[in-house]
């Protein structure tokens, strides 16, 4: 844990990782404790694959250029009791083998957990898209406070086509599940995704010091604002963050930012 910790740190210090990333949370009826549940237990929920909105997120198709090649790969690798020469006449021979081996990398993928993040605070798509129309919040984190938290990210990249990933190369399966993690259709560009995997989909605590500044809509409900302040403030661990309030500008398409008491 503390090498892939260092390792944060240090995209970091090289400008290869935002120090400062953001969740954006809906406070509608079906989402509010959850999302309060955040302040309260200091936990953010890592989602599996396959309950993501965008079908195509994590659905890319490989290709195989040596079925030959591939064999001998999956009998390198093979932890079963036959010999070598039976796994690779084995896989030969089975016209489904490459539907079955993307059918096995997504069902394992899926037991893995996700957290989606954006290096955006501001952007008047995120809000719309993802808090109930400006009514819900933005959470700011400090990486470089919990780097343990953060220990596998990765950066989304955009684009237009599946990139081409070969499994029949010896590494091509690796290759294939990293691009299957962090590529996403090119229109999601806006988002500046950044994506923090875990082993399982479940919640996972954070350290307090991370979470440093709650960002509310431009619509966001006083009531609710004064709500989930007061949860944050019943937490101990969490005097330190500072609130904002989103304010449209009278000049431009965007959003300015006044700090709360």
């Amino acid at each position: 844990m503390k090498n892939m910790s260092e390792k944060v740190t240090k995209k970091v210090t090289k400008g290869l990782l935002a120090a400062k990333l953001y969740k954006y949370r809906s406070l509608s009826n079906e989402s509010k404790e959850y999302t309060l549940d955040i302040f309260r237990k200091c936990e953010l929920y890592f989602s599996a694959p396959n309950s993501f909105n965008d079908p195509f997120d994590c659905k890319i198709r490989p290709i195989v250029k040596s079925r030959e090649q591939l064999a001998k790969n999956i009998a390198k690798r093979h932890s079963l009791p036959y010999d070598n020469d039976e796994v690779e006449n084995a896989v030969k021979a089975d016209p489904t083998i490459e539907t079955r081996l993307i059918k096995a990398v997504d069902d394992v993928m899926n037991t893995h957990g996700i957290c989606c993040f954006s290096e955006r605070f501001s952007d008047i798509l995120m809000w719309a898209h993802y808090t109930d129309c400006h009514k819900g919040i933005c959470l700011g984190f400090d990486v470089t406070e919990d780097p343990a938290f953060f220990d596998y990210i990765q950066n989304v990249i955009y684009q237009d086509t599946y990139p081409q990933i070969d499994l029949s190369v010896v590494d091509g399966i690796k290759k294939y599940l990293d691009a299957l993690l962090k590529t996403k259709y090119s229109e999601w560009a806006y988002e500046k995704e950044v994506r923090v995997y875990k082993k399982e989909h479940k919640a996972y605590s954070f350290n307090p010091a991370a979470l440093t500044s709650i960002f509310f809509g431009c619509k966001t409900d006083d009531t609710m604002i004064e709500e989930v302040k007061q949860v944050v403030r019943d937490n101990e661990y969490l005097r330190h963050v500072k609130f904002y309030k989103a304010v449209m500008d009278s000049n431009a398409f965007k959003l300015n930012f006044e700090e709360l008491d």
